[in-house]
């Protein structure tokens, strides 16, 4: 007889299947079913629950508050889809001239270059710090969420400042009152963090975001580069020559990447530039050393690496101090900052 063998799981796929079967337990022991098919099945008390705490959520939130929040994120977002040269936010003299005075998309984007840039400067010149009570007790709770190691790394490293923003990426339970459940688990956190935040559902990947960031600027930037993409996926179902061009400066800037690290990978990725290897300007994971490829988070630019990869390691260095068990599986050694 021919066995199949069984794929064993990594230590990060073992930590996620268990926050998941824990946040289903609190389901089950709150009146939850399985279904025939192996899936949960809330019981109409949980569904009811979940209505009226929508309906409560949705009160709190006037409509009218909910159309000028839609409203100034169109300003902001770009309703083209044709290719154009990046806006260059990271160049310290461009004052975005294109833009007239007193645009509100002006305006949002430069507080989110001053964002970007504060927090550059913490990465570069702060150290972590001992937690309090309080802070242990948060990270505990982050590392306790049914999202993979990688995403609680970035909520850690927002919530810290050591990143502008980021956003979660979570397997759609197929179940929208599951998955309310797990957003709400999801959202307490955050709320503890401090965070502004917003959940979208991309329905070609089947998969659900939440991006999240404490500076509101940078938070109204990112969700609407979001939903530039989400029109996009929309609009190419009736034109499929439609082209999208990911803004890789602004999302670089969401995530806290070096200016080097993010002007390498942009030049990289403009129309017309060789894509040979030796002609690039970011270098290639494979001849990075060995102790760098543990804790590479981000892509490194040729002639700037070793000072790029001092931020992937000052990010290493705080998750050692916020959840050392996170660490572990997360990361191998690396070598101290010189």
């Amino acid at each position: 007889m021919n066995f199949e063998k069984s794929k064993l799981l990594s230590q990060e796929e073992k930590e996620l299947m268990k926050n998941r079967i824990l946040s289903d337990a609190e389901l089950l022991r709150s009146g939850a079913e399985i279904r025939d098919t192996g899936s949960l099945e809330v019981s109409r008390e949980q569904a009811g629950l979940a209505r009226r705490e929508m309906r409560e959520d949705l009160a709190r939130n006037k409509v009218s508050d909910r159309e000028s929040l839609s409203g100034v994120r169109a300003k902001i977002r770009e309703s083209t889809y044709k290719y154009k040269d990046p806006e260059r936010l990271l160049d310290s003299n461009y004052n975005l001239d294109d833009l007239s005075e007193g645009s509100h998309r002006k305006w949002e984007l430069l507080k989110m270059r001053e964002y970007y840039n504060n927090v550059r400067k913490n990465i570069e010149t702060s150290s972590p710090m001992e937690l309090t009570v309080e802070e242990k007790k948060l990270a505990k709770s982050i590392d306790g969420l049914p999202i993979s190691d990688s995403d609680k790394v970035d909520m850690m490293l927002v919530w810290r400042k050591l990143k502008p923003a980021t956003d979660l990426h979570i397997d759609d339970p197929g179940n929208p009152l599951v998955w309310w459940w797990m957003k709400r688990k999801i959202g307490k956190v955050l709320d503890r963090m401090g965070m502004h935040y917003a959940d979208a559902f991309y329905k070609e990947h089947s998969d659900r975001t939440i991006a999240l960031s404490p500076d509101i600027s940078t938070f109204d930037v990112m969700v609407s580069e979001r939903q530039r993409y989400m029109d996009y996926l929309e609009g190419k179902h009736n034109n499929p020559d439609l082209r999208h061009r990911i803004d890789y400066e602004k999302a670089g800037m969401f995530y806290g990447f070096p200016k080097t690290a993010i002007t390498a990978y942009v030049e990289d990725h403009l129309e017309g530039v060789p894509k040979k290897e030796s002609e690039r300007n970011r270098i290639e994971f494979k001849d990075l050393p060995k102790n760098i490829q543990r804790v590479a988070e981000f892509v490194y630019s040729r002639g700037n690496w070793e000072e790029e990869a001092k931020t992937s390691i000052r990010w290493a260095e705080e998750i050692v101090v916020l959840s050392p068990k996170l660490y572990k599986r997360r990361y191998s050694k690396i070598e101290p900052t010189k």
